[in-house]
C-alpha cells in the first residue's frame, strides 16, 4: 500500500465515522442548543444560515450546536477542495448553512467526492509537492500529503464533536 492508498483508506474510515454520527440526526436535535452562549446557525435579513463566529477564537472554545459543526465541516471542505483541485478558496460568507440536515449533510457527501476523486487523480509527485501554490493551504510547504493528511485528522475531530454534541443533548 502506497501512501495515497493509506491516506484514502484513513479518509474512508473517517467518512465512515461521519456516516454513523450523523444517522438519524433531525433538524430539531441539529439546532438545540446544548448550552447557553453556544455557537450555531441563524437566519440573517436575507433569509441566509449565518454561522456564529470570531475572528480570534474563544478560548476555552465555546461549545456548538450540530448544525454549527455540520456548517463547518461544508465550509472548512469546501474551502480546501476548491483550493486544491478548483479556482480558490471559498470564503466564510460564501458557504451559508443550507438550512437543514439533509441539505448539509449531502453538502458534506459532495465534499468527500469531489475530494476523494481529486486525491484519485493525483499523482506521487503531487503528494509530494510542497510547491502547489494554494493546495497546500493551510500548511503551506509542507508536502500535500500532510494536507491530506490533515483533512482526515480534521473530519475526525469534528466527527468526533458532532457525536459528543449528540450524547449531551440526548442526556439532557
Amino acid at each position: 500500500m502506497d501512501e495515497r492508498d493509506s491516506l484514502l483508506w484513513q479518509l474512508g474510515m473517517a467518512y465512515s465515522l461521519f456516516e454513523i454520527v450523523t444517522s438519524g440526526l433531525t433538524d430539531e436535535e441539529t439546532l438545540r442548543l446544548p448550552a447557553a452562549g453556544a455557537w450555531t446557525v441563524r437566519l440573517d435579513e436575507g433569509g441566509l444560515w449565518r454561522a456564529d463566529w470570531a475572528d480570534e477564537e474563544p478560548d476555552p472554545a465555546l461549545p456548538t450546536t450540530a448544525a454549527w459543526l455540520l456548517w463547518h465541516i461544508g465550509w472548512w471542505w469546501s474551502d480546501v477542495s476548491e483550493r486544491a483541485f478548483g479556482h480558490g478558496g471559498v470564503r466564510r460568507d460564501e458557504a451559508p448553512w443550507p438550512g437543514s440536515v439533509a441539505a448539509a449533510i449531502a453538502r458534506v457527501e459532495e465534499c468527500h467526492s469531489r475530494w476523494k476523486t481529486g486525491l484519485g487523480e493525483a499523482s506521487a509527485d503531487d503528494f509530494a509537492s510542497t510547491s502547489l501554490g494554494d493546495r497546500c493551504w493551510p500548511l503551506t510547504g509542507l508536502p500535500f500529503s500532510h494536507v491530506v493528511a490533515w483533512v482526515n485528522g480534521e473530519l475526525m475531530k469534528n466527527t468526533a464533536e458532532l457525536g459528543a454534541t449528540r450524547r449531551f443533548l440526548s442526556a439532557m
